[in-house]
Formats: C-alpha cells, sequence, structure tokens
C-alpha cells in the first residue's frame, strides 16, 4: 500500500538515508572524533582564547551560512531553515574575515589596527576568500560590481576572491573547489565560522 501524501513512509526514509554520504559509517566515525577534538576548541573559543593574528596568515575564508544574502533579515537557503539564527551568520562571518585581514595586514606592517589604511590592505594584506551557493556568489559579485561594497564594509574590494565555482552546494564542494594557487607554499588558510559548524569544516 502506498503512503498518504504526507505521511511518513520508512522504506523511503530508509533508501534516503542509505544515500545521503553524512550516514556512512565511515563519515559519522570520522565525525565524532572531529566533535570530541572540537570540544576542548570550543572551550576555549568560548573564554575567548583565540589564535592571534600572524604573517602567514594568507587566506581569510569566510564558511557562507544559511543566510543567502549580508542583508540583516536575509532570507535562508531552501532546505537549511533549521540552521537559521536570530542574527545572519553569513554576514557575521564575513565581518570577522574582514576584521581579522585588518590584523593581519597590522601585525604585518607592525602597526596599531587603527593605523591600518584601505591601501595598506591592498599592498600587504591577505586575500578574502568567498565560496557560497550561486545565489549568494552572485550576490557579492553584483555588491563590489556596483560599488556598494567599500561603502558598507570600508574594505578593498580588490583583495575579495569569490569562487568561479556556481555550483556550489555543500561544504565539502566548498573544500574540493578551493582553488590552490590562494595559498602560496609555507602560507596559510584561517577559516571563520560558527562554533556549531566546525565539525563540518
Amino acid at each position: 500500500m502506498t503512503p498518504e501524501k504526507g505521511m511518513y513512509d520508512p522504506e523511503v526514509a530508509g533508501a534516503r538515508k542509505e544515500q545521503n554520504p553524512y550516514f556512512k559509517p565511515e563519515y559519522v566515525a570520522g565525525r565524532h572524533a572531529v566533535i570530541e577534538r572540537f570540544k576542548e576548541y570550543r572551550e576555549k573559543i568560548e573564554k575567548g582564547d583565540l589564535p592571534k593574528p600572524a604573517q602567514d596568515w594568507e587566506v581569510i575564508w569566510a564558511l557562507t551560512g544559511p543566510d543567502q544574502t549580508l542583508e540583516e533579515g536575509a532570507k535562508i537557503h531552501k532546505g537549511e531553515e533549521q540552521k537559521a539564527t536570530s542574527y545572519n551568520q553569513t554576514r557575521r562571518r564575513f565581518e570577522t574575515a574582514l576584521a581579522v585581514a585588518r590584523e593581519v595586514t597590522a601585525v604585518r606592517l607592525s602597526k596599531e589596527v587603527s593605523e591600518v589604511t584601505d591601501s595598506d590592505i591592498e599592498k600587504e594584506g591577505p586575500v578574502i576568500y568567498w565560496s557560497g551557493k550561486a545565489s549568494t556568489n552572485d550576490y557579492l559579485a553584483q555588491l563590489i560590481e556596483a560599488g556598494e561594497f567599500e561603502k558598507q564594509f570600508h574594505f578593498p574590494s580588490s583583495c575579495v576572491k569569490i569562487t568561479e565555482n556556481r555550483d556550489i552546494q555543500h561544504t565539502g564542494h566548498q573544500f574540493a573547489e578551493f582553488p590552490k594557487e590562494l595559498l602560496p607554499e609555507g602560507k596559510k588558510v584561517v577559516i571563520i565560522s560558527d562554533v556549531y559548524h566546525l565539525p563540518r569544516g
């Protein structure tokens, strides 16, 4: 008997679970191990014990959240409604990335952060890397093209690199598509996200 529309079908649910890579035993085991490792990191983060910006931080990568744009009250990507919070995660991560980039520039130039100029960032700052879903990537590209980016964020758009892949669907795609040419040998990528997102990252 075929279940009525809207009813739970355990066979269909089981088949979907089998097809979902996030339910594979090796992934689940690896995720549990990572979660345990990040428990200690979370404690440090909550205490404000964060890594200090260093000269070798070459790429600052803000992982996008469920929010489609950087506007407050932005629409949530379809299928990610359960991840929504009272604030725009995409915007907060992005603004944190910009702040970190200023701090790295300050370290490289032996300046106070308040003394760092846009020109300093263009010449000596790290790259801000952005790779989200198509609508989010297009949104930022349009913001830059319209000349609104600098007005809103007071940061040089020339230092922002948007992925060329417009078919990103999840974190796995983001990592697989990371452009290695952005990272010179001996340099580091710094990933910005929320604590709950770190095990996936």
